[in-house]
């Protein structure tokens, strides 16, 4: 939720039309395999389906002028949300879509974004590894891993064998940031640390949850 003082409340209550403020999803928010278009235009369906709704109709002409895009760039960035699972439609009316939000944990590109961020937090919150690689250093590994091979295998593993495939993507990142990052993973649950092996917490091994 927007974060306003009570003097922008009033003076947004008072002069504004649109008085609301909106939710939205930390983990979609900061998604690393979304564009910022999708990520805003989901923001925008989000406001038109509030409450515990998971349907919305706005039309496309609407949703268009709200974000200052053609409708070619609409129909792109609602591709992006189909493709990804957070969305599905069905035609409403003319000119008109049926927006359903998907349950949020079924995406696959949020848990693999996730485990990037991860290990992001894992590397930030060891002092000696934090002092080593700089956020340049791990925004330009992001950007390599994005075209890299792995993460195009990532759709033939989304289904099976996906603890194999996040150990791959730990010994990948391990590889390039000069440190060795292991995982577990059950059921969706994925452990990470930084050393030789998975060991319960103690000074030298960090262990973060998913």
């Amino acid at each position: 939720m927007s974060r306003l003082t009570d003097q922008e409340f009033s003076q947004v209550q008072h002069y504004f039309v649109n008085k609301g403020t909106s939710q939205s999803l930390v983990a979609i928010d900061r998604c690393i395999f979304l564009s910022i278009g999708a990520k805003q235009l989901y923001r925008n369906l989000c406001q038109y389906a509030y409450g515990n709704k998971k349907t919305c109709y706005p039309g496309q002409a609407l949703l268009m002028l709200e974000l200052g895009i053609s409708s070619a760039t609409l129909d792109k960035y609602l591709d992006e949300l189909r493709e990804v699972g957070l969305i599905t439609t069905s035609r409403y009316s003319k000119g008109t879509l049926l927006y359903k939000l998907e349950n949020v944990w079924e995406p696959f590109c949020l848990h693999h974004s996730e485990w990037i961020w991860m290990m992001i937090e894992l590397i930030r919150s060891d002092p000696d590894s934090y002092s080593r690689v700089s956020n340049t250093q791990i925004k330009k590994i992001v950007y390599e891993y994005k075209r890299s091979e792995l993460y195009n295998d990532s759709f033939d593993y989304c289904n099976e064998n996906m603890g194999e495939y996040v150990q791959r993507i730990c010994d990948w990142f391990s590889e390039r940031l000069g440190m060795r990052i292991n995982s577990t993973f059950n059921d969706w649950k994925v452990i990470m640390c930084l050393g030789p092996e998975i060991m319960v917490p103690n000074g030298n091994h960090i262990l973060h949850k998913y």
